[in-house]
């Protein structure tokens, strides 16, 4: 009985080994190709958005945390990803990273790509009540032919 057993557990071990390494292959390439497709989303946002209490109340209500002076990220983005929200002047630059340990990949968030799509579409609609709030154009997802979109 031991004996049929271990060429199953060998070849349990084996697939999931496999599987795992085939996943963040494509992983790295998704993330790779969307890195340099569709590398900064910019969105114009009022004088001193960045300072505003609106802001800061909608960055604790939706676990932003500070990282750096113009930086707020939500997410650990270890094997997953996180998002990170920077202040640029009179704008605001929002990015998808994809953590690996050894690199990360930067994307826009409404990049047309399919890994973490439901969990960027809820932190695009989150996004855009900030956006609406302050008057201005909401974001939406891209379509492959294109970089981004805006309603206007």
């Amino acid at each position: 009985m031991q004996g049929d057993l271990l060429p199953i557990v060998i070849g349990s071990i084996v697939g999931g080994l496999f599987g795992g390494i085939l996943s963040i292959v494509i992983l790295w390439v998704m993330s790779n190709k969307a890195q340099r497709t569709y590398p900064m989303l910019s969105v114009p946002v009022p004088n001193g958005a960045r300072y505003s209490p609106d802001f800061e109340l909608w960055a604790q209500l939706n676990k932003y945390r500070r990282t750096e002076e113009n930086c707020y990220t939500k997410g650990r983005g270890l094997l997953t990803s996180s998002t990170e929200i920077r202040f640029h002047g009179n704008e605001m630059e929002i990015v998808e990273v994809v953590n690996f340990l050894f690199a990360k990949r930067r994307f826009t968030i409404n990049a047309p790509v399919m890994f973490g799509k439901p969990v960027r579409r809820h932190k695009i609609k989150q996004i855009n009540k900030l956006l609406e709030h302050w008057q201005c154009p909401p974001i939406e997802f891209g379509k492959p032919s294109d970089g981004l979109r805006f309603n206007r």
